[in-house]
């Protein structure tokens, strides 16, 4: 019997559940309602978080070029002093950078979206100190989990396969 796509499983779902959708804790009988069920709900992300993050990410691309650390690779060091910089200062009761006039928070959100997206794409110059061999695996559980998601590029594979050779 040949695989079932996603369709088809939502379909037989759909057809042979004997209880109403609504039981099963979704909001409508749409088809797409049930097929998104274990994907990420954005819906859940406040606005302010993500208006603050757009922001900070805004005045990067300015500055730097948008989507620039694809092309270049990040150290991961340096995006992570900015990120300890900004929640510092937010720590110490200042709410927006001196030189931006943008939210620290926001900065922080911008250092960790960049982080995770150069490690997605395999980008990403790891230069953390060096762990354990137990702390390695953990490592690479997170290309593995990115990998079952769907998100990982090419690129991140083929790190990811050297790394487990390794």
């Amino acid at each position: 019997m040949p695989d079932q796509g996603t369709g088809d499983c939502v379909r037989d779902v759909l057809t042979q559940t004997t209880a109403p959708l609504g039981a099963l804790g979704l909001p409508d009988g749409n088809p797409k309602t049930l097929a998104a069920v274990d994907k990420p709900a954005l819906s859940l992300c406040p606005e302010a978080a993500l208006v603050a993050w757009a922001g900070a990410m805004k005045l990067g691309a300015n500055k730097y070029g948008a989507w620039n650390w694809r092309q270049t690779g990040v150290a991961a060091s340096v995006y992570a002093d900015a990120m300890a910089r900004h929640w510092a200062a937010w720590k110490e009761g200042e709410d927006l950078d001196p030189e931006s006039r943008l939210s620290h928070l926001g900065h922080v959100m911008a250092c960790c979206a960049i982080l995770l997206d150069a490690q997605a794409n395999g980008v990403l110059i790891d230069d953390r100190p060096s762990v354990s061999k137990s702390e390695h695996e953990k490592k690479l559980s997170f290309y593995a989990q990115a990998d079952a998601l769907g998100i990982l590029s090419e690129a991140a594979k083929a790190s990811l396969s050297a790394r487990q050779g390794s």
